[in-house]
């Protein structure tokens, strides 16, 4: 794999992606592509002690299919998938941004 250039990204999704590392002493991010449609990020981290927990988030409005580590992506008659290599046990999870409405006091 070679470091994919610095161009902007395209996707059909349109993603909000934010990580949260909690007691990490460093963090690199790395994204890494073949030339096919391959596209490998991964995150290096250098942890600062025994908790160990980081959390990818992305909003999308796309239909998402779930199954263990693979994430499916479909909007507009396209799709994409994710799956996480690693850690083995890590799943995907589909939480709403949807908030109820404020009350007024």
């Amino acid at each position: 794999m070679n470091p994919v250039p610095n161009h902007t990204w395209k996707f059909c999704f349109n993603p909000v992606l934010t990580i949260s590392v909690v007691s990490a002493r460093s963090q690199q991010l790395d994204i890494q592509s073949d030339g096919s449609s391959e596209v490998i990020i991964a995150d290096n981290i250098e942890w600062a002690g025994d908790l160990k927990l980081a959390q990818w988030q992305m909003l999308t409005d796309a239909k998402i299919s779930l199954k263990g580590n693979k994430a499916e992506l479909e909007k507009n008659g396209e799709k994409i998938v994710a799956t996480i290599l690693e850690p083995k046990d890590a799943a995907f999870e589909v939480i709403s941004a949807e908030q109820a409405p404020r009350k007024r006091i």
